[in-house]
């Protein structure tokens, strides 16, 4: 078997240099299998549609969030987790600021317009709440 195998691979006279010249070859071809394969998987995941990645993401916020009571040793509540809507605004991102605070201010009309016009467009910030 061993010597069958040696022939198809090095021919009838074998001799170092075509040995070697026979594993760098078949070193090459497992390179570019595994990079082929690599590659292969890189273009399947960025075909994929995002959406399953974003709901696990979601659903692992959600749980993470989720903070259970603190209570003292009589079992009296400390602190509890409150959820409540907030809002945050992105200023740098902002084309027209007016028009944004028109858009926010008709939505939630407890908003300041004045003061939101002021901030979004004096803040140097990347970020900032405009309502909590």
């Amino acid at each position: 078997m061993r010597r069958l195998v040696g022939r198809i691979l090095y021919g009838s006279g074998v001799n170092r240099q075509a040995k070697a010249r026979a594993r760098i070859g078949l070193v090459i071809v497992a390179f570019a299998a595994v990079y082929s394969i690599i590659a292969a998987r890189l273009v399947m995941f960025a075909r994929v549609s995002d959406s399953h990645a974003v709901h696990r993401v979601v659903s692992s916020d959600a749980i993470a969030t989720a903070r259970p009571d603190i209570l003292d040793r009589n079992g009296t509540v400390l602190a509890t987790d409150v959820r409540v809507p907030s809002l945050y605004a992105e200023p740098r991102r902002l084309i027209d600021v007016d028009e944004a605070v028109e858009l926010l201010t008709a939505d939630v009309p407890d908003l300041d317009a004045n003061e939101l016009r002021e901030r979004l467009s004096s803040t140097p910030r990347t970020w900032m709440w405009t309502k909590l």
